[in-house]
């Protein structure tokens, strides 16, 4: 059987986001497969790239991320608001020394020509040229202002190269510390020898900011520039500008001083809910939500929840609807988070999504729409239910099939009605995927969903697993087209994008095994071993690790390695053994514990241990109320109906199986039951009964591709048909299944074949050994 664990998301390296990124890659619970219909992957052919980070909050014409700053001639009125992505490396002994992040350790060799954007010929040539313009125009501060964001976007260039390949690391730095100190001249003969504008010298002071917090350590230079511009803002009455530069000082300060961060922030949106700017008070309340969910000592879920909720009755009160559909979908999102024990609440969210939607017309942006479609298949994953997942799938394949989608914007913009009738409305702006990403999350979800009735339903499910790792492999051994990012932001994507290939392939084997292909599954857990050690071992999510291990002892119980399975078992079940379980237990552990309870009620001397067995599972048993996941729950039921000795509870206990899995769509456990009451209840009984139940169990695990229960149960019918007289049929039964079998014994004897080879080796080796030392002794 396979898990399904909420907290499987590939996370953005990041820290923090601003506003919270929705985690809606789902901790799917793929159980072992059989069939439901489910869509082909889409034919159009994406060129992928990574999610892009939520930004600050914007606000058009005054606050926009993606903006570069312009001489005042060119922009008057706009502002960048910085992108707050960090790294925990950085160098931070002067001003301008650019962090070097650890960059991944699998590097590569670019072969970009010699003078390419990112050749030191081209760029040092680049260097001079932008020097000597300076120095012949007279308008300086405006075209400083322009040569450094054209530093800034040179370096970027880079930034993903330098992320997948290690290549141009001084360059970029050399680019950017160049950008950085044109600024800071710019602001230091601000009023001297240059008069800048109020509102020209505040946009010049948070862009400063914000490229000295992604790229240095000197936070406190930071706070001073930003203080200052705070200031100079706040005479001018630059409401947008001073609270943007406040947006980002909270965040700065977050990373040293959090209580002394959230005390300011507190303070900032109560200015906002006295001054009655609706836009600054959704994104200030959306930033605490996500500071609270943040790793620290004020870590608070519940707050954050209430905080989301609060924002949700603001926006019913004043019809902002676009944004109480996001606010609930990010409660929805924060309740998946914590597990199982969310999920009720995150179905009640999205419930009131639905409800708003059914009663009032609005138009709804694709992006939120294809949100909503994800934490809703989120939900139906976790759930367990096979059929409730597939229904929700239909929205998203219906989005990512719209000829629209290939006009798709990697943000969501959320409208806001004016505080006076007359005034133009404004828009929250929500940086999420770009079109490729989107895509990818489709070929995610849709395999995931799909792993339980793969087999049924032509492989599609594995269809969207290979189409996605082929995808996700694309983007890590090429630059992708594009893509324009600091160094932080590229490293974070490429770690993203490493865990997202892990999970995919984490799955594809979990879909080899469930089908029997052991061969190939064993080769698909060495890439997955390869893929975790090339992970940093400081962004590995725990329960990744704890599904590895799941996965292990999966695969090597499969092919009768059952100590080496049984080891892997016991990481998952020990803390639940002894009590010392921080937390509740992931769904991996408590799907390792029932395995290694079935494990250890088998009849092998080296594992055989039904006491054990019998405390493994009464220990998850009560566990299963709060999990709420119907797959799980029917794991349980197939291993107690299965290990208990008395006739009627077993009974009851199988009638219960079969109708649990009918009713979500599983199909292993229906062949796995079928077979076992096939062995306990007509063993040597001669009727008709007794066949079909024999010949039930074998149709349905040919039907589910699994080569070890299809060759069971055709041995059951054929020693029916023989019980019978019928001894031709028997016969024919046991040669059409004969291929099955051989397959099955070829498997369990593997890791025999295998030593005895090791020590044929090792023989033949001394025997050289001994006649080498034979001819040097004559």
């Amino acid at each position: 059987m396979i898990p399904n664990n909420p907290n499987q998301y590939p996370q953005y390296p990041q820290y923090p986001q601003y506003p919270q990124q929705p985690q809606m890659y789902p901790s799917q619970s793929p159980q072992h497969p059989s069939g439901y219909p489910l869509q082909h992957p889409p034919q159009q052919q994406y060129a992928l790239s990574a999610p892009e980070y939520p930004n600050t909050p914007q606000r058009p014409p005054s606050v926009h991320s993606q903006q570069q700053l312009q001489p005042p001639s060119q922009q008057q009125n706009r502002l960048l608001a910085p992108s707050p992505s960090r790294e925990a490396h950085r160098s931070p002994s002067s001003t301008f020394e650019v962090r070097i992040p650890t960059t991944p350790s699998k590097q590569r060799t670019y072969g970009g020509g010699s003078h390419g954007i990112g050749s030191p010929t081209a760029n040092t040539a680049y260097l001079q040229q932008q020097q000597h313009a300076l120095a012949q125009n007279s308008d300086k501060p405006n075209l400083m202002i322009t040569l450094a964001e054209s530093f800034f976007a040179r370096a970027h260039a880079l930034g993903v190269r330098l992320a997948q390949e290690g290549v141009e690391e001084k360059q970029y730095y050399k680019l950017v510390s160049t950008g950085l100190g044109l600024l800071e001249m710019v602001l230091k003969k601000s009023g001297h020898s240059w008069k800048l504008s109020p509102r020209l010298e505040c946009q010049v002071r948070l862009r400063f900011a914000h490229v000295l917090h992604e790229e240095t350590e000197n936070e406190d230079k930071v706070e001073e520039v930003l203080n200052k511009g705070i200031l100079i803002a706040q005479r001018n009455n630059l409401l947008d500008l001073k609270y943007a530069m406040q947006h980002l000082l909270v965040r700065v300060m977050f990373m040293q001083n959090t209580k002394a961060s959230l005390a300011l922030l507190h303070s900032i949106t109560t200015d906002a809910d006295q001054r009655e700017v609706p836009y600054w008070i959704y994104a200030f309340r959306f930033l605490r939500s996500t500071l609270l969910l943040e790793e620290s000592a004020y870590r608070d879920p519940t707050q954050a929840m209430n905080l989301l909720r609060f924002i949700c009755n603001i926006a019913y009160k004043r019809e902002d609807w676009q944004i109480f559909i996001f606010a609930n979908i990010l409660e929805a999102t924060t309740s998946l988070q914590a597990g199982s024990s969310g999920l009720e609440s995150a179905q009640k969210a999205l419930g009131r999504v639905q409800s708003l939607v059914s009663h009032v017309q609005i138009a709804i942006p694709v992006q939120l729409q294809y949100l909503y479609g994800v934490a809703d298949v989120t939900c139906g994953i976790m759930s367990g239910n096979v059929i409730e997942a597939q229904k929700k799938l239909n929205p998203i394949h219906g989005i990512l099939n719209q000829e629209s989608f290939r006009s798709w914007k990697s943000w969501i913009e959320l409208h806001i009605n004016p505080i006076k009738p007359g005034r133009q409305p404004e828009f929250l702006k929500i940086n999420w995927l770009s079109k490729a990403d989107t895509m990818l999350v489709g070929y995610f979800l849709s395999g995931i969903a799909g792993i339980p009735i793969n087999t049924n339903d032509m492989y599609r499910s594995e269809k969207f697993v290979l189409e996605g790792l082929k995808k996700v492999e694309q983007m890590l051994d090429s630059h992708v087209d594009g893509e324009s990012l600091s160094i932080t932001d590229a490293t974070g994507k490429y770690v993203w994008r490493q865990i997202l290939q892990c999970l995919l392939e984490i799955y594809r084997c979990f879909l080899l095994v469930s089908r029997t292909e052991w061969d190939d599954a064993l080769t698909s857990l060495e890439n997955v071993d390869e893929h975790v050690s090339n992970l940093p071992p400081t962004l590995l999510p725990s329960t990744l690790l704890e599904t590895v291990h799941l996965l292990r002892g999966t695969v090597y119980q499969s092919t009768n390695a059952l100590s080496t399975a049984l080891q892997h078992y016991s990481r998952l079940y020990q803390p639940l053994l002894s009590g010392n379980q921080s937390g509740d237990p992931s769904e991996a552990a408590i799907l390792g514990t029932i395995n290694a309870a079935l494990l250890l009620h088998g009849p092998n001397p080296q594992t055989h241990n039904p006491q054990l067995a019998s405390h493994l599972l009464s220990l998850v048993e009560p566990l299963l109320p709060s999990i709420r996941n119907e797959a799980l729950e029917t794991a349980y039921l197939v291993a107690i109906s299965t290990t208990t000795s008395e006739l009627l509870r077993s009974k009851k206990l199988l009638s219960q199986t079969l109708t649990t899995a009918g009713k979500i769509g599983l199909k292993q456990p229906v062949y796995i039951i079928l077979a076992f009451m096939s062995h306990r209840f007509f063993a040597s009984i001669v009727s008709e009964q007794a066949e079909k139940s024999a010949r039930a169990a074998w149709v349905n695990a040919r039907k589910g591709k699994d080569s070890l229960w299809s060759a069971v149960g055709g041995e059951m019918l054929a020693d029916c048909l023989g019980r019978k007289g019928e001894l031709e049929r028997a016969n024919e039964q046991r040669k059409g299944d004969k291929g099955d079998w051989d397959r099955v014994e070829a498997n369990l004897g593997r890791w025999e074949r295998d030593s005895e080879a090791e020590d044929e080796n090792e023989d033949e080796n001394e025997d050289d050994e001994d006649a080498e030392g034979e001819v040097d002794e004559d």
